[in-house]
């Protein structure tokens, strides 16, 4: 009689946890807030570099990050630069952005692709004067509902 009890107390538990899980990922994600969300992370990065602000642009990346710079060559990634993990990003910004000292740097949204905790998002970079025009390619990942950058792929434009 107690096996009975407890074998149909699991079943209900059970059922119960299977029908929150199918609630919980049948969640309509807001893409206009997602979108918002990034494009603050995007400005945040921006002012973090005309500042300087290292702990601020780091705490903006995924620990598993990766930045490549396709040295202008987007269909060759032999000749790729690629710094990977945090440790890295921190060492790039310090060492290739900020002697740059740009006193501008916008990210504007071309493109943005969800899919599910991940998004691709195209931008056009301006850095002082320049604009990238080939975009900068970036990937996001929504980590404990806090959007960050996975990576960014730079230097697209072909034969520079």
């Amino acid at each position: 009689m107690v096996w009975g009890r407890m074998w149909r107390l699991a079943v209900v538990i059970f059922l119960l946890a299977l029908a929150l899980s199918a609630c919980s990922k049948g969640k309509p994600r807001n893409p206009e807030a997602d979108r918002a969300q990034i494009q603050q992370v995007l400005a945040a990065e921006s002012k973090g570099v005309v500042d300087e602000d290292i702990d601020g642009l780091v705490s903006l990346w995924t620990d598993d990050a990766v930045v490549r710079d396709a040295n202008h060559t987007p269909d060759d990634p032999s000749d790729d630069v690629v710094w990977e993990g945090k440790d890295a990003i921190r060492e790039r910004y310090v060492k290739v952005v900020f002697p740059g000292n740009p006193p501008l740097v916008e990210h504007q949204i071309v493109a943005i692709k969800f899919e599910g905790n991940t998004a691709a998002v195209t931008t056009t970079t301006k850095i002082g004067n320049e604009v990238a025009p080939s975009g900068d390619r970036w990937k996001f990942k929504k980590v404990r509902g806090k959007w960050l950058i996975a990576g960014l792929t730079y230097n697209l434009e072909k034969g520079k």
